[in-house]
């Protein structure tokens, strides 16, 4: 027969093998759950990064979408040239100068008919052997007036469209009168040159057409700017003559037959003061 003292050490190691089980137990649910929550970070890390990018690109994608929303072609500004080109089309331009070449990007999506009014005269060759008859020091050089004192025009005048986020240094935009409508558009443009000018254009309401930007020889127009008179703004002290303009992209035929007659009038298109 056990002994009370017999019976309670067995019962005593009992409980420790109970005990021991629990906290075994328990050690390996703790471990467990350290294993699951060490899975469920590792995991986060690897797709945070794959769900920022899918957020970036959603982003990216909307604001492409909301920036590449072309004008509308069946809306014709009265006096604008016929549609000569495509809006989805990629169009660039050589400006070639006797002081060296620029090229220019040109916005037939968003600025379409202003960036048409210029492919279409450039193809005519209207600008070749034309000056730049006005340098403004920090400011803008400007031509493609067939007169050659800032008075002449192409014959006609529309207005075009304005720019949604403001000028930049390099943007080709149209010159116009201080009485003209905004946007007013004829054969006469400028070159921004400088960023002192940008506080100028850049106050709202915006004023000129932008139909293109320099994708190289900002270095050509900052020369031109350099032959800017005494006065700071004028004539330039060298003549500089545009050779040739070449527009570079397809050539289609015009989609839209319809369009306002031109005026016959000559227009007077001063500089951006």
């Amino acid at each position: 027969m056990l002994t009370s003292a017999a019976v309670s050490n067995v019962t005593k190691r009992q409980r420790q093998k109970e005990r021991k089980a629990e906290r075994l137990r328990l050690e390996a649910q703790i471990a467990k759950r350290k294993r699951l929550t060490r899975g469920i970070i590792i995991f986060g890390l690897i797709l945070l990064p794959v769900v920022i990018a899918f957020v970036v690109i959603r982003v990216v994608n909307n604001n492409d979408k909301k920036a590449t929303t072309c004008a509308p072609t069946a809306n014709v500004p009265a006096g604008s040239p016929p549609l000569q080109v495509d809006p989805k089309a990629k169009y660039s331009a050589n400006i070639e100068t006797t002081e060296g070449s620029m090229v220019v990007s040109l916005d037939t999506c968003t600025q379409l008919w202003g960036a048409n009014n210029f492919i279409t005269l450039a193809r005519k060759g209207f600008y070749d052997g034309l000056s730049f008859h006005r340098a403004a020091k920090d400011f803008v050089i400007q031509g493609g007036d067939p007169k050659g004192d800032g008075s002449g025009g192409p014959g006609y005048s529309f207005v075009s469209e304005l720019p949604a986020k403001g000028y930049k240094v390099g943007d080709l935009a149209y010159a116009k009168t201080g009485t003209d409508p905004a946007g007013t558009a004829g054969s006469q443009f400028f070159i921004i040159t400088s960023d002192k000018a940008l506080t100028t254009f850049n106050a709202k309401p915006y004023q000129y057409g932008q139909f293109a930007s320099l994708t190289s020889g900002l270095d050509v127009a900052q020369k031109i700017q350099g032959f800017a008179p005494e006065s700071g703004d004028g004539k330039p002290t060298t003549d500089v003559k545009i050779n040739r303009i070449t527009v570079i992209g397809p050539v289609v035929e015009p989609t839209t037959t319809t369009a306002a007659s031109a005026s016959t009038e000559p227009t007077t298109t001063t500089a951006a003061k």
